[in-house]
C-alpha cells in the first residue's frame, strides 16, 4: 500500500469511528467537542496531503506519471491513477475528467480513474456552481452506476473488475460529496485552493448556540414526531435554504471568507439533519 493510500485509508477510518461514537453521545456539547477534535485532525492530515501534491506538481514528472492538480477529498482515490496509455491495448489516451473517458477509445476497455477528476464533470454537472440540480445529479449517478454494475464485469478479467470497482468508488465519492451541501462546499473550497478548518466556527458563536439549543430540543422530543416535524419545517429547512443562497453567492463571487463562514454553518446543520433523520424524514 502506498503512503498516500495508507494515509487516506487511516483518515477515512478515523472519521467513520468518530461518527459511530458521536451517534452515541446524548448532548450537543459533547458532540461538538469530539467532532471538533476529529475534524481538526483530519484537516491537519489533509494539509499534509495538499502539500505533497504541490511538491509533486512542481517536480519534474516522469514520462508515465501525472499528479492530481485538484486534491479534492481525503478519501479521493483518483490520485492513484497514473497511466498515460491504455493498460490493455497500450495505445495513448487522453486523461478525461468525465464519464466519457472511462473507456479506452481504441479497444473500449475500462480504464482507471482520471488523475485530474472533477466531480462536477464526472457527474454531468455543466456549471461548477454551489446551486446544483439535485434531480439531475441523481439521474447521472444512477446512469453511471448502471454502467459500472459488478454484474457486467463478472466474466471480465480481474484487471477490468478492479478498474470497474475503482471507477465505482470515485463515482460514489463524487456523488456523496456533491449531494451533501456541506461536503460540496468543502470540496469547492479545496478547488479554490483553500482548506476548510473546523476552527473557523469560532467566528460566529451566536449561530452555533442557536443550533445547539435546537439540537437539544430535538433530543428532548425524540419520541414526538409532530414536534420534530415542526422543528424541521420552522428552523432546519429555512436555515438550510438561507445558507445555500449565501454559499451560492459566495462561490460565484469567489469570496473565500464568506464561503468559509457558510461552510462552517452548513456543518452545524448537517449534524442537525443527522439527528432529525433518526426519527423523521428530513428531505
Amino acid at each position: 500500500m502506498t503512503p498516500v493510500r495508507s494515509m487516506l485509508s487511516t483518515t477515512v477510518a478515523t472519521m467513520v469511528r468518530a461518527e459511530k461514537h458521536i451517534s452515541r453521545l446524548r448532548t450537543v456539547q459533547a458532540w461538538h467537542l469530539v467532532k471538533g477534535r476529529c475534524l481538526s485532525a483530519v484537516a491537519q492530515e489533509n494539509r499534509k496531503f495538499v502539500e505533497e501534491m504541490k511538491v509533486q506538481k512542481h517536480a519534474s514528472p516522469r514520462s508515465n506519471e501525472t499528479s492530481c492538480s485538484t486534491p479534492c477529498s481525503t478519501g479521493c482515490p483518483v490520485v492513484l491513477a497514473q497511466e498515460l496509455h491504455c493498460w490493455n491495448c497500450g495505445k495513448s489516451r487522453n486523461h478525461g475528467r468525465c464519464a466519457e473517458h472511462m473507456f479506452c477509445g481504441s479497444c473500449g476497455v475500462m480504464q482507471p480513474p482520471a488523475p485530474d477528476c472533477n466531480y462536477f464533470e464526472l457527474l454531468g454537472i455543466k456549471d461548477e456552481t454551489f446551486n446544483i440540480d439535485i434531480a439531475r445529479l441523481e439521474q447521472q449517478y444512477k446512469q453511471l452506476m448502471i454502467q459500472l454494475h459488478p454484474d457486467k464485469y463478472m466474466q471480465k478479467s480481474v484487471t477490468e473488475q478492479e478498474m470497474s470497482a475503482a471507477q465505482s468508488s470515485v463515482v460514489n465519492i463524487a456523488y456523496g460529496t456533491l449531494r451533501c451541501p456541506h461536503a460540496r462546499a468543502v470540496y469547492m473550497l479545496r478547488r479554490l485552493g483553500h482548506n476548510f478548518d473546523d476552527h473557523t466556527s469560532e467566528s460566529h458563536p451566536e449561530f452555533l448556540m442557536e443550533v445547539m439549543e435546537v439540537c437539544s430540543e430535538i433530543d428532548e422530543n425524540a419520541k414526538n414526531q409532530q414536534k420534530l416535524g415542526e422543528i424541521r419545517d420552522s428552523f432546519y429547512k429555512p436555515a438550510m435554504d438561507k445558507l445555500c443562497v449565501e454559499a451560492t453567492a459566495a462561490f460565484q463571487k469567489r469570496d473565500v471568507e464568506a464561503a468559509l463562514v457558510a461552510t462552517s454553518k452548513l456543518q452545524y446543520l448537517k449534524r442537525m439533519k443527522q439527528m432529525l433523520h433518526h426519527y423523521i424524514d428530513v428531505d
